[in-house]
C-alpha cells in the first residue's frame, strides 16, 4: 500500500534551518567529517547535498499535494548497505531520504567500520532531525539481510555489481535496489571539450570513490545507438554504440559537456548529467543504475 511522502514536514525545517539561518558551515562540517576530502572541499559538497537533499524534499512534498496526491511505495522499513567508506556521504544520498519520509531506516556497514560510521551517521541523523527513523546497526549485513528479505520492506545497496548479483539470486524475492556503477564517464562529440572535463576532475580524484574519472568518449553524438569514435584517446576499431559502450563499463554517471539545447536526463538507462563544474562530487540523479535499479541519487 502506498503512503504519503511525508508524514511529517519538521525534516524540511531542520533542512532550511542548516541551509539558510546558519552561519558556520565550517563547524557542521567539522562534526560530519568525511576524511576523503580537505575540510574546505568537504564543506562544499556538504552544502551542494544538503541543498539537493531540500530540493529534493521540496518537490516530493510538493507533488504530494497536487492533484494526483502522489505517494511512495517502499514499504515499512529500508535496510540501507553502504561501502566502507564515504558514510555521511552516502548516507545523505542514500539513507536520509527514506528516513526524512518517516521510514524507519536501518544502515549497515562493514565490521570493522562500525564505530566511525555509527558516530557520523548519529550526527546526521541529529543534524537531520530524523534520530527516530535513522539508525547503524551492529549487526553484520548478512544476518540483517536475511532478517530484511522477508519482510515488507526494501534493501537498498550501494557497493559491487557482483555483490548484488549474489544477493538477487540467493532472495529472489526480495526487494533490492542497487547503485553498482564503478566511475565517472566523460562523453562528448568535440574532443577539446571533453579533455578539459577529464582534466578537471582528475584534478579532483578521491583516495575511493565510484565518481572518480574512469574513462573519457568520444561519440558521433549524445544518443544510444550513436557511433562511439574513440575511448580514451585509442579509436575505435569496430563500430559499437554509446549503449553497448556503457553498458560494458558500467558508470556510475556520465558527464557532458554544458549545451545550449537541454541533454536528455537518460542515456541507456545511466543519468547523463551537464558538467558545468567538473570538480564538483554533488549531481542529482548520480549513481542511475540500469542494472541494480537505483533511480539515481535524490530521484527517490
Amino acid at each position: 500500500m502506498n503512503r504519503p511522502y511525508f508524514q511529517t514536514l519538521e525534516p524540511l525545517v531542520h533542512l532550511q534551518e542548516l541551509l539558510f539561518e546558519r552561519d558556520d558551515f565550517d563547524a557542521l562540517a567539522r562534526r560530519l567529517p568525511e576524511p576523503r576530502m580537505a575540510l574546505e572541499q568537504w564543506r562544499d559538497v556538504l552544502h551542494s547535498e544538503l541543498l539537493s537533499l531540500f530540493r529534493w524534499g521540496l518537490i516530493r512534498a510538493k507533488e504530494a499535494l497536487g492533484e494526483q496526491g502522489a505517494a511512495q511505495s517502499y514499504g515499512e522499513e529500508v535496510l540501507c548497505l553502504l561501502p566502507y567508506y564515504g558514510f555521511c556521504l552516502h548516507a545523505i544520498r542514500r539513507a536520509a531520504p527514506f528516513a526524512m519520509m518517516g521510514i524507519p531506516t536501518t544502515v549497515s556497514v562493514r565490521d570493522d567500520r562500525y564505530p566511525e560510521a555509527s558516530t557520523v551517521i548519529a550526527e546526521l541523523a541529529d543534524v537531520l532531525g530524523v534520530q527516530d527513523w535513522l539508525q547503524v546497526s551492529q549487526a553484520s549485513s548478512a544476518n540483517l539481510v536475511q532478517q530484511f528479505q522477508g519482510r515488507n520492506g526494501l534493501i537498498v545497496l550501494t557497493g559491487k555489481q557482483s555483490t548484488y548479483t549474489r544477493l538477487r539470486n540467493r532472495y529472489p524475492a526480495a526487494r533490492i535496489i542497487a547503485a553498482t556503477g564503478c566511475c565517472g564517464v566523460v562523453l562528448s562529440i568535440e574532443e577539446q571539450q571533453a579533455r578539459l572535463i577529464e582534466e578537471q576532475r582528475k584534478a579532483h580524484l578521491l583516495s575511493v570513490s565510484c565518481s572518480n574519472h574512469g574513462y573519457t568518449i568520444l561519440a558521433e553524438a549524445l544518443a544510444p545507438q550513436a557511433a562511439v569514435l574513440a575511448i580514451n584517446g585509442v579509436r575505435s576499431a569496430a563500430r559499437r554504440s554509446v549503449e553497448e559502450v556503457l553498458g560494458q563499463l558500467h558508470p556510475s554517471v556520465v558527464l557532458a559537456p554544458p549545451s545550449t539545447s537541454p541533454l536528455p536526463d537518460d542515456l541507456a538507462g545511466y543519468s547523463l548529467l551537464a558538467c558545468e563544474n567538473a570538480g564538483s562530487a554533488s549531481f542529482d540523479g548520480f549513481g542511475r543504475d540500469p542494472l541494480g535499479g537505483w533511480p539515481g541519487d535524490y530521484r527517490v
